[in-house]
């Protein structure tokens, strides 16, 4: 339940994110930089477990592998520094989409007004899925706490509350996504006859 709603946040989030930006360019700029940081994820992955001498597999193979995924990986780099190139900015690391601070930061309705809760819901999913105590006490209610010998225990559900308020900043939060979708793919002409007489001069 809370690993679905921690997913449906994030997706809403980089959504707007993505289209936060009023200007087509800083758009395309946080798409460039989001692919990037994806594609130096999936170079790292690559490298690290080709690399793993305890990866039961030839040498050869191993090899073969890891020369591939290097010219695969500079394939890459050379896309993207064509890319800065051609949007004007430094072709560097790009730097981790740090989801707290840039959630405070979108500019779509009802932004910056809810960064507060935004950031609560998504700092008690973050630590739900990683297993923080301190996330689970705060969407429990405490059923009983019990004692035999040396061992406390202690009996927690859901609180409907709790539960209530994180489905629905998760829903806000994906209706603004669908919303800004709709405002950035807005057609050219609006509500303009189109003229087909040009059709008709096509010859056959």
């Amino acid at each position: 339940m809370w690993a679905i709603m921690r997913s449906q946040f994030e997706a809403a989030f980089m959504a707007l994110w993505l289209l936060d930006p009023d200007e087509g360019r800083g758009r395309v700029v946080r798409g460039v930089r989001a692919a990037w940081l994806d594609d130096r994820h999936s170079a790292h992955y690559s490298t690290e477990i080709l690399g793993d001498e305890l990866l039961p597999t030839d040498s050869c193979v191993r090899k073969s592998e890891l020369e591939k995924h290097t010219r695969l990986t500079q394939k890459h780099n050379k896309i993207f520094s064509d890319e800065c190139a051609q949007l004007g900015f430094p072709y560097k690391k790009p730097n981790p989409i740090d989801l707290t601070k840039e959630i405070a930061a979108l500019k779509s309705e009802g932004f910056p007004e809810q960064r507060v809760l935004l950031r609560h819901v998504w700092r008690t999913l973050a630590g739900l899925q990683h297993g923080d105590v301190g996330a689970l006490l705060r969407v429990s209610d405490q059923d009983s706490i019990g004692q035999k010998e040396r061992i406390i225990s202690a009996t927690l559900s859901p609180a409907d509350i709790s539960f209530q308020t994180i489905a629905e900043t998760v829903a806000f939060l994906t209706r603004n996504a669908f919303t800004k979708y709709a405002e950035r793919n807005q057609p050219t002409r609006v509500h303009r006859a189109v003229d087909l007489g040009p059709l008709g001069k096509v010859q056959g």
